[in-house]
């Protein structure tokens, strides 16, 4: 991921849950190879260092974790393909909704929800960071 942020320590946050989910699904058998932050180091390196299962690179062109070619090629076990197309759809827009204006970005996720049968202002809202009454 790209972009500075004001606050480090919620790019921290977010990585770190990226992180964590990434162990998750894949059994704990994901390998770091890196750790990487556009910031520079905001905490103790042992905090860092026991929180992440690789190393940790500051003053990065980008913030996000590289994992090894094998645990990237890797699937999930016992996967959903129900849930694989919802998430992948998810991450498509998610990818795609920065480079569109907002009709557009509504219209993407209303037919990309309806799927899942929440495709409410509420949740378009939520989803686009944005009060319910905009979209009014």
């Amino acid at each position: 991921m790209r972009g500075r942020t004001a606050f480090p320590q919620t790019m921290e946050i977010f990585v770190h849950g990226m992180h964590r989910i990434l162990l998750l699904l894949s059994g704990d058998r994901a390998r770091v190879k890196a750790v990487h932050f556009e910031h520079a180091v905001v905490s103790p390196k042992e905090i860092y260092r026991r929180t992440f299962s690789g190393p940790v690179q500051f003053c990065c062109t980008g913030s996000g974790i590289l994992l090894s070619a094998t645990d990237r090629a890797h699937g999930i076990e016992g996967g959903d393909s129900q849930v694989h197309q919802l998430a992948r759809a998810y991450l498509d827009l998610q990818s795609s909704l920065h480079a569109t204006d907002v009709t557009s970005q509504v219209r993407r996720l209303d037919s990309t929800l309806l799927a899942s049968g929440k495709a409410g202002r509420r949740e378009i809202a939520e989803l686009l960071h944005i009060h319910e009454r905009t979209l009014i």
